[in-house]
C-alpha cells in the first residue's frame, strides 16, 4: 500500500481536482517502488499472518496495541523463528502502521525489550561461509566439464571471484554492462545491497593471463554461447541449449557447491559468498590495504573488511617465533 501523500485534513475539493488526481497516481506509483518487489511481498505475507493472529485473540490489528505485538513476537520466538526473521516481521508491522498514519509499535519500550531479550536468549554465532582460496579455485576450475555448462561455470566462478561480486550482482550482469579495456574489463553493477537506489558503479576486473584469468573466461563464455544481448549468465539445459533468462542468485550457490564437490572438496561450508569472501581474503594475504580491497568489494563499512584482513594474515607471523618447533 502506498504511503499517504497528503494529510488527511486536506480538502475534498482539492483531492478531486483532475490534475492533482493524475499527479497523485504518479506519486503513488513512485512510492510503491520505494522498496523492492520481493520486500513488498514479504511484508504483505507478514501482515496477513499478523492479522490472522490478531483476529484469533480478538484484538484490532490496526492500530495494534504494542503489548499485543510484544506477545506476538514472543509467540513466534517460541515457535522457533530466529531473531532476524522476527526483525523483518516487526519491520512489516511498523511499515504498515506508518503508511496508515498510526504510531509505530516498534517505538514501544515493551516491544524493544522483548526483541532485545529474544536476541540475547537466541544468541549464537552466525554461520560463516568459508572463503575460496586461489589453490581451491584453480582445482575447481580444472575439474569443470569440457562443455557449455563448464564454460559458463568457469566464467561465473572467475568473474565472481575476480570482481568480488554478490550473487545478485553476478546474475544481473548484462552484455551492455561490460566495457572491454586493454587492462581487463569494467563491469557496471546497476544495483546492489549497498546501492538500493540503483546509482550504479563500475567494478574493474583485471586481465591476469593464465588459466584463472576472469577476463579470458568471460570472453570465452560469451563467444562460445553466442550471446549478443541480454543476461550474461543463463541456464544451459541437458542438450547444451542456452536459456533466455538470467540465472537466479540461488543458482550461484548451487554452481559453487556442485563444482567444489566435483573437485573433491566438502561443499558443506561453501556458497555463492565464498567467491566474494575469497577475493577479500586473498587480497589481504597479498598485502592489499582497506582502501584497495574496498574499492572492489564496496562494503558499506570497514568492519567486515577488517575481519577478512585478520583472516588473511592470521598466520603471517608467529608470536613465539617458532619456539615450540623441534
Amino acid at each position: 500500500m502506498a504511503a499517504p501523500l497528503l494529510p488527511r485534513s486536506s480538502s475534498t475539493s482539492a483531492l478531486t481536482a483532475p490534475l492533482l488526481l493524475e499527479d497523485l497516481s504518479h506519486a503513488a506509483a513512485h512510492a510503491k517502488n520505494a522498496r523492492a518487489s520481493s520486500t513488498r511481498a514479504k511484508y504483505a505475507r507478514a501482515w496477513q499472518t499478523w492479522e490472522a493472529y490478531a483476529l484469533d485473540v480478538g484484538v484490532c490489528p490496526l492500530p495494534a496495541d504494542p503489548l499485543v505485538v510484544a506477545a506476538y513476537l514472543a509467540h513466534l520466538a517460541n515457535e522457533g523463528l530466529a531473531p532476524p526473521t522476527l526483525g523483518r516481521i516487526l519491520a512489516a508491522l511498523v511499515d504498515r502502521h506508518r503508511t496508515e498514519g498510526h504510531p509505530s509499535p516498534g517505538d514501544s519500550a515493551a516491544v524493544r525489550n522483548v526483541m532485545r531479550g529474544i536476541r540475547r536468549s537466541h544468541a549464537r554465532p552466525p554461520r560463516q561461509v568459508a572463503p575460496l582460496s586461489v589453490s581451491q579455485l584453480r582445482r575447481i576450475v580444472e575439474a569443470l566439464p569440457k562443455n557449455l555448462n563448464g564454460l559458463r561455470d568457469r566464467a561465473l566462478l572467475l568473474v565472481g571471484f575476480g570482481a568480488a561480486l554478490r550473487r545478485s550482482e553476478l546474475v544481473a550482469l548484462q552484455i551492455d554492462h561490460v566495457a572491454w579495456m586493454p587492462e581487463g574489463v569494467l563491469v557496471r553493477v546497476l544495483r546492489s545491497k549497498t546501492d538500493q537506489e540503483g546509482r550504479g558503479v563500475e567494478v574493474p576486473i583485471h586481465a591476469t593471463g593464465g588459466p584463472l584469468c576472469p577476463v579470458a573466461a568471460l570472453r570465452a563464455w560469451i563467444e562460445g554461447a553466442r550471446i549478443k544481448s541480454g543476461p550474461i549468465f543463463r541456464s544451459v539445459d541437458h542438450r547444451c541449449r542456452l536459456g533466455r533468462k538470467a540465472l537466479s542468485d540461488r543458482s550461484v550457490a548451487l554452481i559453487v557447491q556442485r563444482a567444489a564437490k566435483r573437485a573433491g572438496y566438502d561443499a558443506g561450508n561453501l556458497a555463492g559468498h565464498s567467491l566474494r569472501a575469497g577475493f577479500a581474503t586473498q587480497a589481504a594475504r597479498a598485502g592489499a590495504n582497506l582502501a584497495e580491497i574496498g574499492r572492489v568489494t564496496r562494503h558499506a563499512s570497514e568492519g567486515m573488511l577488517r575481519r577478512y584482513i585478520r583472516l588473511g594474515t592470521a598466520f603471517e607471523k608467529d608470536p613465539l617465533r617458532g619456539a615450540l618447533g623441534l
